[in-house]
C-alpha cells in the first residue's frame, strides 16, 4: 500500500489523528505535495478543526491549479458551516477544472437546496446521477429536489426504490413517509411512520403518525387497521392511547391524558414559537388587552399552561405584573419559559389541579383549555386562587354547532360551547364575551371565545 492510500484509509476509518500524522511527515520533506495537502485537510476536517482544513484545502489548490478535489472538499466544509455563497464558489471552481467532479455537483445540489432553488438543484443532481447511476445519496437528493418541487409521483418511486435496497435506512423511510403524506397517502404513509418507529421510537415520530391519523380521519378513511398495530408495538404509548380516545366516538373522553399533554409539548417545545407563529397565533395578545381593560397595572397574576412564556411576554408588556408565576406540564416547555427571565416562579402541575388560595389578581389561560372536556375543575381552582374581585381572562375555541356542550374533535382537541362555559363558570360575572380568531389550522382560522369574569 502507497503512502497516500494509507492516509486515505485512516481517513475513511476514522483514524484521523495517524493520517493527520503520516500527511505532515511527508510534508515535512515536500511542503507543496497537493495530495498530501488535501490528506492533511480531510484529517482536520474529521477532526473538526475546521480554519485548519480550509487553509489546507487552499494550499493543495494554489499548489496544484488544474486540480479540481481540493475545491470540492472545500465546497464539502463550506456546507457544515452554511456559508452558501462561499460554498457555490467552491463548486464552481471545482466544476472548472472538472465539469465531471462528481462531489462538487452534489455539493452544488446540496447548495441551491438551501436557496431554495430547486429546479437548478434537480439539475445538479441528475448532472451527478449521469456519472453514478446508483449512487444511494445522489437519488435520495434528487428524490428531495423532486418532492419541494411538487413532482411527487417521482420522488415517491426513487424512495421506494431506496428503501428497498436498506429497508433500514431512516432517512429514506422518513422522506417516503413524508412525500406520502405531502400525496394524500394517508393510509401509506401511517405504514411508513409505524415501521420508521419499530426501527427507532421517538415522541416526535409517535405524535407525526397520530397526526397521519388524524388526516386519515378527516378523509373518512378507516384508521383501526394502523391504530390497532400501533398499540400493539407501543400499548402504553400516550399518543396512541389519545388517538384511540379520540377516535371512540361512543365514549369521548373528558380531557386530554396528563401524560399525552406532556409528551407532545415536550416533543415540540423548542419549535412551538416558530410553529405558532405561521399560524397567526393570536390568543396570548388578545388576553392581555383584554386583561389591561380591566386590571390596574402590577397585579399578581397566575399563566395557567404557560407554555414557552408567550402568554407572560404580553401580560409583562401590557401590564407589569408585580409578580408573575407560570403552571404547565411540560419540563420542555417550561424550560423555555425559564429562558425569558420573566417568571417570578414556575410550577410543573397539571391546571386541574393546582391551586393558591386567593393569590392572585389575575389568571389566564391562552388557548389551553382546548386540551380539557370537563372545566368544572379547572373553573373551581382558578376561582379558589382569586381574590374577590379578581379577574379570569381565557380562551376556549368554540363550538358553534352545539353551545351546550364540549366536545372532542378529530384533532383530538376539545371545542366549547358559550352555554356551557356561562353554566360552568360558577362564582363569577361575565364582563365580556366576544367571538375572536385564535389562530390558524389547516389554513382555515380557527373560531373562539375570549372570555373575562369577575370573581363575586
Amino acid at each position: 500500500m502507497s503512502l497516500i492510500d494509507g492516509i486515505n484509509e485512516a481517513n475513511q476509518t476514522g483514524d484521523y489523528e495517524t493520517a493527520l500524522r503520516l500527511c505532515e511527515n511527508a510534508l515535512a520533506g515536500n511542503p507543496q505535495d497537493a495530495p498530501f495537502l488535501i490528506g492533511k485537510g480531510n484529517a482536520l476536517f474529521g477532526m473538526k478543526k475546521i480554519d485548519d482544513a480550509v487553509a489546507a484545502y487552499l494550499a493543495a489548490a494554489k499548489t496544484d491549479k488544474t486540480d479540481s478535489l481540493p475545491w470540492a472538499n472545500l465546497a464539502g466544509v463550506y456546507y457544515e458551516q452554511l456559508r452558501i455563497d462561499d460554498g457555490l464558489s467552491a463548486c464552481a471552481e471545482a466544476l472548472k477544472r472538472d465539469a465531471q467532479n462528481v462531489n462538487a455537483l452534489i455539493h452544488r445540489g446540496n447548495f441551491l437546496m438551501m436557496k431554495e432553488d430547486f429546479a437548478a438543484a434537480l439539475a445538479s443532481y441528475e448532472a451527478a446521477e449521469k456519472n453514478a447511476p446508483e449512487d444511494a445519496l445522489i437519488l435520495f437528493n434528487k428524490a428531495n429536489a423532486l418532492a419541494e418541487l411538487n413532482r411527487l409521483d417521482e420522488a415517491e418511486a426513487i424512495y421506494a426504490k431506496l428503501g428497498k435496497r436498506n429497508s433500514a435506512d431512516e432517512d429514506v423511510l422518513y422522506a417516503f413517509a413524508g412525500v406520502l403524506e405531502k400525496a394524500e397517502k394517508f393510509d401509506e404513509a401511517a405504514r411508513a411512520y409505524l415501521r420508521l418507529l419499530k426501527i427507532r421510537e421517538t415522541p416526535v415520530l409517535h405524535i407525526t403518525l397520530g397526526g397521519c391519523l388524524y388526516n386519515m380521519l378527516l378523509n373518512n378513511r378507516d384508521i383501526a387497521p394502523v391504530l390497532d398495530d400501533w398499540l400493539t408495538a407501543f400499548p402504553n404509548n400516550p399518543v396512541a392511547l389519545h388517538t384511540l380516545k379520540t377516535a371512540d366516538r361512543l365514549n369521548p373522553a373528558k380531557r386530554a391524558a396528563a401524560d399525552y399533554v406532556s409528551e407532545l409539548f415536550d416533543a415540540f417545545a423548542d419549535s412551538f414559537d416558530s410553529v405558532l407563529a405561521g399560524l397567526d397565533y393570536q390568543a396570548p395578545a388578545l388576553i392581555a388587552q383584554t386583561a389591561a381593560e380591566s386590571v390596574p397595572n402590577h397585579p399578581a397574576a397566575l399563566d395557567l399552561g404557560c407554555g414557552t412564556g408567550l402568554c407572560g411576554v404580553e401580560l409583562c408588556k401590557r401590564l407589569k405584573p408585580s409578580r408573575l408565576t407560570g403552571v404547565d406540564l411540560s419540563d420542555g416547555m417550561l424550560a423555555k419559559a425559564r429562558e425569558r427571565s420573566l417568571y417570578d416562579e414556575l410550577v410543573q402541575a397539571d391546571i386541574t389541579a393546582f391551586s393558591r388560595e386567593s393569590s392572585f389578581d389575575l389568571v389566564v389561560s391562552a388557548d389551553v383549555l382546548t386540551y380539557l372536556g370537563d372545566l368544572s375543575a379547572v373553573f373551581e381552582n382558578v376561582k379558589k386562587s382569586l381574590k374577590t374581585g379578581g379577574r379570569f381572562v381565557f380562551t376556549v375555541s368554540e363550538n358553534t354547532a352545539h353551545p351546550d356542550l364540549y366536545e372532542m374533535e378529530l384533532s383530538g382537541r376539545f371545542i366549547h360551547g358559550e352555554n356551557y362555559i356561562r353554566k360552568t363558570l360558577t362564582g363569577f360575572k361575565i364582563d365580556a364575551l366576544s367571538r375572536v380568531e385564535l389562530r390558524k389550522e389547516l389554513n382555515e382560522p380557527v373560531a373562539g371565545l375570549l372570555i373575562a369574569a369577575r370573581k363575586i
